[in-house]
C-alpha cells in the first residue's frame, strides 16, 4: 500500500470528525474522567480493605476466629484492586487524552485518546473471556462440592 492511498484513507476518515462528532466527544470526557476518578477511589477501598483484611488475619486466630479467611478476603482484595486499576487508568487517559485535544487541538492527543479507548475494551473483552472460562469451572466445583457433602 503507497504513502498516497493511506493519507488518502486519513483524509476519508478525518471526515467523520464533523461538528456532532466532536460535540459528543467533547461532552462524554467530563463523564470519562469522573468515571475514571471514582475507579480509582474504589481501587484504593480495596486495597485499605485488603490490608485492613490482612493486618487483622492474625489478630483474628488470637480470638479464637478464622483467620484464614480474613487473610484470603485480604488477598482477594488487593488482587481486585490491581484488576480494577488498570480500566481506571484506561477509562480517565480516554478523558484527559480528549480533553487536552480540545484544549490544544493537537490531533495526537486525539490518536492517543481512542488508543486508551481501545485498551479499555480490549481489557473488558479479556476479563469478560475470563470470566466465562471460569463458569464451568465454578459449576463443576459447586457440584462436587454437593456430592461430596460440603453443603
Amino acid at each position: 500500500m503507497s504513502d498516497s492511498s493511506i493519507n488518502q484513507g486519513n483524509q476519508a476518515q478525518a471526515a467523520f470528525l464533523n461538528e456532532n462528532t466532536l460535540f459528543y466527544l467533547k461532552s462524554v470526557s467530563p463523564w470519562l474522567r469522573f468515571l475514571g476518578i471514582i475507579y480509582y477511589i474504589g481501587c484504593g477501598f480495596l486495597v485499605a480493605s485488603g490490608l485492613i483484611a490482612l493486618i487483622a488475619a492474625p489478630l483474628m486466630e488470637d480470638l479464637n476466629f478464622d483467620g484464614e479467611t480474613s487473610f484470603l478476603m485480604g488477598i482477594f482484595y488487593l488482587i481486585s484492586a490491581i484488576i480494577t486499576f488498570f480500566p481506571a487508568r484506561f477509562i480517565y487517559t480516554f478523558g484527559a487524552r480528549l480533553r487536552n485535544y480540545f484544549l490544544n487541538n493537537a490531533e495526537k492527543e486525539l490518536e492517543l485518546a481512542f488508543k486508551y479507548n481501545k485498551s479499555f475494551w480490549k481489557f473488558c473483552g479479556i476479563m469478560m473471556i475470563i470470566c466465562l472460562a471460569l463458569i464451568p469451572i465454578g459449576i463443576s466445583l459447586a457440584v462436587y462440592a454437593s456430592m461430596a457433602g460440603f453443603f
